[in-house]
């Protein structure tokens, strides 16, 4: 039941945000703008190893910009990289925010929210939420309250589902420790 909320609450929040770097850069873009967004070209048409480097490089030749991380991050979660996932969102969250760029702010901290609750690491996700919910007030033509709010109802019932289990098998232990007593 965990993981299909998890789960759930991943595929929703992905809309929330649409991936803008896909377009085809214009005329004169810088060549990070224009590394990044073939790199996510080459992540939406599966080449997840090939976009990895390609961000990587990004990021080092621009290393207060914050889409490489972003999208870095993506890549790297697709991978199953949780770790070096959510320490790119992070990275991403505090650049946008230090360089005044509110999307990929709301960005990082949406995708840093949702790799906790992935991870399951309780007070670090409801401080990563507690932060999206500010977010979302402050910008919300950025990231919709909505979607703040759902995350925050989805940790709520992930914390209940968690407290449940823990309950459960707190049971199932006193039950098996009082049957070996016999």
């Amino acid at each position: 039941m965990r993981a299909s909320l998890v789960g759930l609450l991943v595929c929703l929040t992905s809309v929330a945000f649409a991936d803008d770097e896909t377009e085809a850069p214009a005329p004169g873009a810088s060549e990070y703008v224009t590394q990044v967004r073939a790199a996510v070209e080459q992540l939406h048409a599966g080449d997840v190893d090939g976009a990895i480097s390609a961000l990587r490089t990004a990021a080092a030749a621009n290393p207060g910009s914050a889409a490489a991380h972003c999208h870095l991050g993506t890549a790297l979660l697709r991978q199953e990289q949780n770790g070096p996932a959510l320490e790119s969102f992070r990275t991403c969250a505090r650049l946008a925010r230090q360089a005044g760029d509110p999307l990929h702010e709301g960005r990082g901290l949406l995708n840093t929210a949702r790799v906790l609750l992935i991870d399951s690491n309780g007070r670090e996700a409801r401080e990563a939420v507690a932060a999206l919910v500010t977010f979302s007030q402050t910008h919300p033509t950025v990231l919709p309250a909505e979607v703040s709010a759902g995350m925050q109802r989805a940790l709520e019932a992930i914390s209940a589902l968690d407290t449940t289990a823990a309950a459960v098998r707190q049971r199932r232990e006193a039950r098996a420790a009082a049957a070996d007593a016999d």
